[in-house]
């Protein structure tokens, strides 16, 4: 079986972070997301279609079969809002921040 690895931007700004992976041609129910401790990862699987007409494909440069992304979270990341869409190929993930977690601070040297 041949895997990939979609392309995925990533954002932040002050209340959130944003994913967004490209994966078009795909279908919601083909994709995976899950969150294991500080962990979020994102995997599926891209098939290509069956034609009953025995094309000869010259060139394939679509990208099929499985894939699977991990990302580790940072502390201040309010898990139980993370929220995820899919629309025109990209699945939008938004991870919130939590404004009661404190971001790590930079201890000065005395």
């Amino acid at each position: 079986m041949t895997s990939f690895s979609p392309k995925v931007d990533i954002a932040e700004s002050e209340i959130e972070f944003e994913l967004h992976f490209q994966i078009p041609g795909m279908k919601k129910e083909d994709i995976k997301i899950d969150l294991e401790k500080d962990r979020l990862t994102v995997s599926g699987e891209r098939k290509m279609a069956e034609e009953k007409n025995e094309k000869n494909f010259h060139s394939v440069e679509s990208y099929y079969g499985t894939f699977s992304r991990s990302f580790f979270l940072p502390d201040n990341v309010n898990v139980d809002k993370i929220d995820a869409s899919y629309e025109d190929g990209i699945l939008n993930i938004v991870i919130p921040k939590d404004e009661k977690k404190e971001p790590k601070k930079l201890i000065s040297i005395k």
